[in-house]
């Protein structure tokens, strides 16, 4: 909460005692945040007895944000005088869902090999409301709506020989993104999407020189 007492005014000629005006009000800002959460997640890694390893994991999440801010500008000394009330509001629930599911796989004699899937999904929406004096400020309204999911695969091969260290592998993603805004001033809804499918590489090579010396590259 900020209530403050501004006095405003206007001189001519500047740096002058002579005062064209003199407005001094009140206002009153108050902004409150509620919020709920929910979060789950299910862990599970199974190591066989050739040590491959199996990992697997699931999460799960809710989140609810909302709360209005109150903004009154009113008299001063006499606050029963209402010169503007402002009042806006949202509601922004979210789900979220993880799948992660990895395999690192028997050791070879060249080094380690892991391959691994993730699911990522997004549900958010948001409803914001402006108010002023009681009526909707359709400008400042909005209605949207976010959905978005990935599919991501990957796999990756470290290991060492003698003196090198080497690291490679490669990520592929899939994405499906869609984004709708309704402004209430219009009353269209707007339709936004991004798709893709993208290759991420990377690999790294390191030497040891001595105990205190390494080069590396990637």
């Amino acid at each position: 909460m900020a209530d403050i007492v501004y006095n405003n005014y206007a001189v001519s000629p500047i740096n002058s005692n002579n005062r064209l005006y003199e407005f001094t009000y009140f206002n009153h800002n108050l902004r409150t945040r509620k919020g709920d959460f929910a979060l789950g997640s299910f862990d599970y890694s199974h190591k066989f007895n050739n040590d491959s390893k199996l990992s697997t994991s699931i999460l799960y999440e809710y989140t609810f944000l909302g709360g209005p801010t109150e903004n009154d500008n009113l008299g001063e000394p006499n606050r029963n005088i209402v010169y503007q009330r402002e009042f806006n509001t949202n509601d922004n629930p979210l789900y979220r869902t993880r799948f992660n599911l990895d395999y690192q796989w028997k050791p070879f004699s060249f080094g380690v090999l892991e391959t691994g899937y993730q699911y990522r999904s997004l549900d958010h929406t948001g409803k914001f409301v402006y108010e002023r004096d009681g009526n909707l400020v359709p400008e400042f309204s909005s209605d949207v709506s976010l959905e978005r999911e990935i599919h991501s695969g990957y796999a990756q091969l470290s290991g060492s020989k003698s003196k090198w260290n080497y690291n490679a592998g490669v990520r592929l993603e899939a994405m499906d993104r869609e984004y709708r805004e309704t402004l209430q001033s219009d009353g269209k809804e707007n339709v936004y999407n991004l798709d893709f499918v993208k290759l991420f590489p990377s690999a790294s090579l390191q030497y040891k020189i001595n105990d205190k010396t390494n080069i590396k590259t990637a």
